[in-house]
């Protein structure tokens, strides 16, 4: 590669050392809201990137659909964040979006199931 770096380095930097973390040295979205409330502007910057980036997935997903009714926010940030939430419907309101709904996920529920059905085979 033209900088020097190995595929496994590459693969590493990308893994483990970008986007938030990346920007902000944590990928841990409440470490990353709190430097961001507390004026840093690394987590500023990285709180208005990932803003960007979910605005930019949803619209294209609406183009896609057609349009959209009901926005979902589900996970670790979904669920607790609702300063994010609230950042990215204000930032679509052009979908007309008519309801946004908060649903707590079950990974214990997804991987129980998924465990039982290996287990079968």
């Amino acid at each position: 590669l033209k900088a020097g770096l190995s595929v496994e380095e590459l693969e590493d930097g990308l893994e483990h050392h970008s986007g938030l973390t990346g920007l902000t040295g944590t990928g841990d979205m409440r470490e990353v809201r709190a430097a961001a409330e507390s004026g840093h502007h690394d987590a500023v910057l990285a709180l208005e990137i990932y803003t960007h980036r979910l605005r930019q997935a949803i619209s294209a997903m609406a183009a896609s659909l057609g349009g959209v009714d009901l926005l979902v926010f589900t996970g670790g940030v979904g669920e607790n964040d609702a300063t994010l939430r609230n950042d990215v419907v204000n930032g679509l309101a052009f979908l007309g979006i008519k309801q946004v709904l908060v649903v707590q996920a079950r990974e214990d529920l997804e991987i129980a199931g998924r465990t039982r059905a290996v287990l079968r085979q």
